[in-house]
């Protein structure tokens, strides 16, 4: 997912473009380096979408971003703090779409 001119990617890793990154990383999109946007992820991120100034994330974790977020968050793009939308579905997310101002979310 492209975040500017970065790419923010997200998977079962700790380590990314030369850093220790666990889970999810913002990369250069020219040199592939680390960049300093982190979340500070506990845990496995399977899907991310930007819309507008929000990235959303869901996967298999429970704090992200600062907070305690469980599976499924929305992050300042900016920053990568959690915002205080906080849905906590019961089930691991592994897919995101919007359709307008709809957010559509799979597990």
């Amino acid at each position: 997912m492209l975040n500017g001119a970065e790419v923010v990617v997200g998977g079962e890793f700790g380590f990314a473009g030369g850093a220790v990154r666990g889970f999810v990383a913002s990369l250069d999109s020219t040199t592939g380096a680390a960049t300093a946007w982190t979340t500070g992820t506990n845990g496995v991120v399977f899907a991310l979408l930007k819309a507008g100034t929000t990235i959303y994330a869901g996967g298999r974790f429970n704090t992200i971003g600062g907070q305690t977020r469980p599976r499924l968050a929305a992050l300042a793009a900016a920053t990568g703090l959690a915002t205080s939308w906080n849905p906590q579905p019961d089930g691991e997310v592994y897919s995101l779409a919007t359709y307008g101002t709809t957010l559509y979310v799979g597990g």
